[in-house]
C-alpha cells in the first residue's frame, strides 16, 4: 500500500523531470508536391491556436520519393518538432513565394504518429502563381503558360535542381535532380477555378491541360506551329496591357509584367507568332510599335525604348446614381495618382430641372408605398488608380461610391428617436452587422423578419441607356441601429463597407462579392467597347483575352487559322441576370447566355477587297483602302499587307523581292518606274 508520502514524492519528480521531457524533441515528415520542389520550405509551429505567433522548426530534406517522377511523386523533408506538443499546429511555409499550407495539429486521428502531413490547400501569394514540374532537358527553353480562358502568361524557370540531401548519419550529400521549376504569376488574381498548361515556346511543343507534374515520362507533349516571341519592353510598361498582332490575323491580349533587379527592371511580354509572320505590339492607348519578322523559332524582340514612358490609364464606364437631394449639384471622380502628385478629375453634373431615370419602391410598415427616384450618370473611371466621388456644392467626399441616395425611404414609419432605419438585404441576415459612426453599434433585424422565409420586396425601375427600361426585384428586411440619422455613417458586414450619407439609405440593395464570367464573343466585336450589364443597369467592363484559332505549317511557314471567336472576361454580379451591351454599336445580347460565337456584326465591305471593316481593324489594315501597302496587291490576297516590299510566303524569309506585276489593259502600256 502507497503511502501518502510515496505518493507526493513521485508527483515531486514527475514535476521536476516535466521539463526534461518537454525539452526532448522528434522529428515528423511533411511533403509537398513536385512542381514546389525547388522554392525551400519552413515548418511553422503555432502554440495552441493556428492564429497565434510562431517558431521555426528545422527541416532536413530526405529528397524526392521517386526518381522516375512518377505522378505520385513529391518532396519530402522531416523537421524537429517537440515531443509534448499535441496541442500545437503546424504549417509549412513557401520561402519562394509567401504561401502557407493548410494547418495540421498532431492530435488529429487523420495524422497517426509518423504519418507524413501532406500539403494541400496553399494559400496567400501561391493563389496567384502556376507551378510546373519540368524535365532538365528543357532547360533554358522559353515557357508561357495559358489558361483555359485563352489568356497567356510569361513563365519564368529555375535552373536544375539541387539539393543537400540527409545521409541517414548525420551528414548531407549534394543531389541533382534531373528537372526544373517553371511558374507563372497571375496578375488579375481571378482564374483560382482556370486549368492550366504549359508551352514550351523554344520547342514549339504543348503539355497536357491541368497537368503540373511534366516531368514524368508519361507525359506526352503535342506540336504546335506557333513560335515564342519574348519582348522586352521600358519599365515604365510594368502593368499596361498591349495587343499583340500578327500578320496572318493572331490577336493576343498581354499584359506586361516586371521583369530583373530593381535597379535594372525592364517589363516583359511573351506570345506566340507564326515562322515568317510580321509581328506587333498595340498599346491600350493606341501607341504602335514597329514591325518585326519573326524568323526563328523562340525570337527575342528589344523594344524597350520605343514605347513613350508616359501614364496609361484604363478606362472604363461606370454608372453612378444620384437621389433628388443632390439635384442641381456638380460632381467629380477623382483619381489619386500618387504621394505628392495631385489628383486627376472626371467632372459630371445633375441639372437642376432633370428628369429622374428610375425610381425604387417600397411599403412601409404603415402599408404606404415609399418611392425614391434617381438619375443616372454613365461615367468613365481609370481601373489603375483609386478614386472618390466628390460633391462639390456640399464639399462632401463620398468616398469611393457609385450611389449617392438613391435608396428607397426607411420602412418604419415612426423611427425610434435616436435610431436609424435600415434596409439590409435578406440574404445577410444571419450576418453580424454593425453601424460605424463614431464607435462600432449593432444592427438589429426587426423581430418579426428574424425567420429565413421572412422577408419584403421593392423594386427598381430604370429606363436610363439602351436600348430598353429594366426592372429588378429585390428581397431585405428592416433594422435598426442607434445613431444619429441626420449624419453620415458605414455599415459594416465583416471587411465589407457600405457608406451611407446623411438621411440616405441604400443598402437594401449592397450585393455581395462578384463572380468572374467568361464569354465566347464573335471576332467581329474585337475592336467595341463592350460591357456585361446586369439587369438593374449596372454595368462591368469586358476584357479580351485572345483570338482563338492556331498555326498551321505551310510550305514555308506558318499561318494563323481564327477559329471566329475570342474570349471575354467580366465580373458578375451572380444575383443578376446580364446581357452584353456592345456601346460601340448599340446592341444588347441575349439575356443570361455566355456563348456568343453566333452574334455578330456588321459584315460591310467598304473597299471591295474582300476582307469586312471589322477584319481589316484587326489586320491592321486601312478599311477604305483596297491595297493599304500600294503593292499592286489587294489586301485579301497579300499575305503581307502592311509590307510593300513582298505580298507572298518565299522561300527565303529575308527575300523582299517586289512582287512581278504585268499590265494587261490598255494594250502596250509599260509600267512607270
Amino acid at each position: 500500500m502507497r503511502t501518502p508520502f510515496r505518493i507526493l514524492s513521485a508527483v515531486l519528480a514527475l514535476a521536476l523531470f516535466a521539463p526534461l521531457l518537454r525539452a526532448e524533441t522528434v522529428t515528423h515528415k511533411f511533403r509537398v508536391p513536385l512542381q514546389m520542389a525547388a522554392h525551400g520550405f519552413t515548418v511553422r509551429r503555432h502554440v495552441n491556436a493556428p492564429t497565434s505567433g510562431f517558431t521555426a522548426c528545422p527541416i532536413t530534406y530526405i529528397g524526392i520519393n521517386d526518381l522516375n517522377f512518377g505522378p505520385s511523386a513529391y518532396l519530402e523533408f522531416t523537421a524537429s518538432i517537440g515531443m509534448n506538443e499535441g496541442a500545437d499546429w503546424f504549417q509549412i511555409q513557401d520561402s519562394l513565394t509567401g504561401g502557407l499550407s493548410n494547418a495540421w495539429n498532431l492530435n488529429d486521428s487523420a495524422y497517426p504518429p509518423g504519418s507524413p502531413l501532406i500539403s494541400t490547400g496553399w494559400s496567400g501569394s501561391t493563389g496567384a502563381n502556376v507551378f510546373f514540374a519540368v524535365p532538365s532537358a528543357r532547360e533554358g527553353h522559353v515557357f508561357c503558360v495559358k489558361s483555359n480562358n485563352g489568356i497567356v502568361f510569361p513563365a519564368q524557370s529555375g535552373s536544375l535542381l539541387t539539393m543537400d540531401i540527409s545521409d541517414g548519419m548525420g551528414g548531407t550529400n549534394s543531389v541533382n535532380y534531373a528537372l526544373i521549376n517553371v511558374w507563372a504569376s497571375v496578375p488579375y488574381g481571378t482564374f483560382y477555378g482556370d486549368v492550366f498548361q504549359l508551352l514550351d515556346l523554344t520547342a514549339m511543343q504543348t503539355a497536357p491541360a491541368g497537368v503540373a507534374n511534366l516531368a514524368n515520362p508519361a507525359v506526352v507533349w503535342t506540336a504546335h506551329s506557333g513560335s515564342a516571341v519574348l519582348i522586352t519592353l521600358g519599365p515604365a510598361e510594368v502593368g499596361n496591357d498591349f495587343v499583340l498582332h500578327t500578320s496572318s490575323g493572331s490577336l493576343q491580349s498581354l499584359h506586361a509584367v516586371a521583369s530583373g533587379p530593381t535597379s535594372a527592371q525592364t517589363a516583359l511580354v511573351t506570345g506566340v507568332a507564326g515562322l515568317r509572320e510580321s509581328v506587333w505590339l498595340v498599346r491600350s492607348d493606341g501607341v504602335t510599335s514597329p514591325t518585326a519578322t519573326i524568323s526563328q523559332a523562340g525570337s527575342e524582340l528589344n523594344w524597350t525604348n520605343y514605347f513613350p514612358a508616359d501614364y496609361v490609364p484604363s478606362w472604363t464606364l461606370a454608372q453612378f446614381r444620384i437621389g433628388p437631394s443632390r439635384a442641381g449639384h456638380s460632381f467629380t471622380v477623382r483619381h489619386t495618382n500618387g504621394p505628392g502628385v495631385p489628383f486627376f478629375q472626371v467632372p459630371f453634373s445633375i441639372p437642376e430641372d432633370s428628369v429622374s431615370n428610375g425610381h425604387v419602391a417600397i411599403t412601409d410598415s404603415a402599408s404606404q408605398p415609399v418611392d425614391a427616384t434617381f438619375f443616372e450618370r454613365y461615367v468613365y473611371i481609370d481601373e489603375k488608380k483609386d478614386w472618390t466621388l466628390y460633391d462639390e456644392n456640399t464639399s462632401e467626399n463620398l468616398d469611393q461610391v457609385t450611389s449617392a441616395g438613391d435608396g428607397p425611404g426607411v420602412w418604419h414609419a415612426s423611427v425610434p428617436p435616436g435610431k436609424i432605419s435600415l434596409n439590409i438585404p435578406n440574404w445577410r441576415k444571419g450576418h453580424t452587422l454593425v453601424v460605424l459612426q463614431g464607435s462600432y453599434r449593432p444592427v438589429e433585424i426587426d423581430p418579426s423578419y428574424t425567420a429565413t422565409t421572412s422577408y419584403l420586396t421593392g423594386t427598381r425601375y430604370s429606363s436610363q441607356g439602351t436600348p430598353q427600361a429594366r426592372t429588378y426585384t429585390f428581397q431585405f428586411v428592416p433594422a435598426l441601429a442607434t445613431g444619429n440619422p441626420a449624419q453620415p455613417f458605414w455599415l459594416v458586414d465583416g471587411n465589407e463597407y457600405f457608406y451611407c450619407g446623411a438621411n440616405e439609405r441604400s443598402p437594401a440593395e449592397w450585393y455581395g462579392p462578384l463572380e468572374m464570367l467568361s464569354l465566347s464573343l464573335n471576332e467581329s466585336r474585337w475592336s467595341h467597347e463592350l460591357y456585361l450589364r446586369h439587369f438593374d443597369g449596372t454595368q462591368i467592363r469586358i476584357h479580351r483575352s485572345n483570338l482563338q484559332g492556331g498555326w498551321n505549317l505551310t510550305g514555308s511557314g506558318s499561318v494563323f487559322s481564327s477559329f471566329g471567336i475570342f474570349e471575354g472576361l467580366a465580373w458578375r454580379q451572380p444575383l443578376f441576370g446580364y446581357a452584353v451591351f456592345d456601346l460601340t454599336t448599340g446592341e444588347l445580347s441575349a439575356a443570361n447566355t455566355p456563348a456568343l460565337a453566333a452574334w455578330g456584326t456588321n459584315n460591310t465591305d467598304t473597299d471591295g477587297d474582300g476582307l469586312y471593316d471589322w477584319a481589316e481593324v484587326l489586320l491592321g489594315t486601312v478599311p477604305v483602302l483596297a491595297d493599304t501597302d500600294g503593292d499592286g496587291v489587294n489586301d485579301f490576297a497579300d499575305k503581307f499587307p502592311l509590307d510593300p516590299t513582298r505580298w507572298a510566303w518565299g522561300a527565303d524569309v529575308n527575300d523582299h523581292t517586289p512582287p512581278v506585276l504585268t499590265l494587261s489593259s490598255p494594250a502596250g502600256a509599260t509600267l512607270v518606274p
